[in-house]
């Protein structure tokens, strides 16, 4: 059989060189030589067919699963029918078992791991030229998370990662294209302060003289619009300025009215549907702090 016959399977040009690198032509090849080398082709192709099948077969179940989300908002799972719920988990086990399968043929084919590698990058270079986010297994994973963890009332998502791991990035792509709505963010740094988080007064004047007015900050947008708030490196964040933030965070989650800081009139805002809060942060490496929040 021709090596050449491997473009049939529109392999990515990292698989066909590959196969052209490591699989030599038949000329001048020992009896035991060709047939090794048949074998090794026979295995690329059994490795592609069997991956786009595994991921055409995940993509319609998640394509199934987002239908559910639509229909169903994920703003409270007890707001779902069980038997929405009982179908989704079945999606995620389907799911689970196909991605089990295809760890299976990467350990039983020699040849499967570079096949695997070579289609993901082909995905990814395809991602990388429509936009600036390439949907990795750890992106998927971390999304995943995002959605059963979201709108918990008793769990605030941590996403943790050393700096450049993506954290921002699943986040916001999570907002955006799960969630459909575009998030306030807050960048955490050891000099911020309260105003950057709730808000802030600002002095105005008209014909009765100067004015003062409570603006508010991203924190309280979040609430009032019903969005997403990304909160960014928390752990740069003062723990007195956290103290505060986490407690209303908390309360505001499990539907409760929330003081507004710093708004003189002493007012209070309950969050609208929709609102949660996403955080993310840097590993801690000194072995003496106390971690605030636990990741996914």
């Amino acid at each position: 059989e021709n090596l050449a016959r491997s473009e049939d399977l529109d392999l990515p040009p990292e698989l066909q060189s590959f196969i052209t690198e490591t699989i030599p032509d038949e000329v001048g090849l020992t009896a035991e030589e060709t047939v090794l080398a048949e074998l090794r082709i026979q295995n690329v192709r059994k490795a592609a067919r069997a991956f786009r099948a595994f991921d055409k077969r995940i993509d319609s179940l998640k394509h199934a699963k987002l239908r559910f989300e639509e229909k169903f908002p994920i703003n409270s799972a007890q707001n779902r029918p069980s038997q929405v719920i009982l179908a989704m988990r079945k999606i995620d086990t389907q799911i689970a078992e196909i991605e089990s399968s295809t760890a299976e043929l990467m350990q039983s084919n020699p040849e499967a791991y570079v096949v695997r590698n070579a289609l993901e990058l082909r995905e990814y270079r395809k991602e990388l030229k429509a936009g600036d986010f390439v949907l990795t297994p750890y992106a998927e994973k971390k999304i995943g998370e995002l959605q059963d963890n979201y709108y918990a009332v008793d769990k605030i998502p941590f996403l943790n990662g050393e700096t450049g791991s993506g954290k921002s990035s699943v986040a916001k792509y999570f907002c955006g294209e799960v969630l459909g709505v575009e998030p306030e963010r807050i960048a955490g740094a050891k000099g911020i302060d309260e105003t950057k988080i709730f808000g802030k007064i600002d002095l105005t004047s008209d014909e009765n003289g100067p004015q003062a007015r409570f603006v508010p900050g991203p924190l309280y947008r979040a609430m009032e619009n019903g969005v997403p708030l990304i909160i960014e490196e928390v752990n740069a964040i003062p723990p007195e300025i956290l103290k505060s933030l986490n407690d209303i965070i908390i309360n505001a989650k499990k539907g409760e009215e929330v003081p507004i800081i710093g708004d003189p009139k002493g007012s209070k805002v309950k969050a609208k549907d929709g609102f949660g809060v996403i955080m993310t942060g840097n590993l801690n490496r000194n072995p003496k702090a106390i971690d605030r929040y636990k990741g996914l």
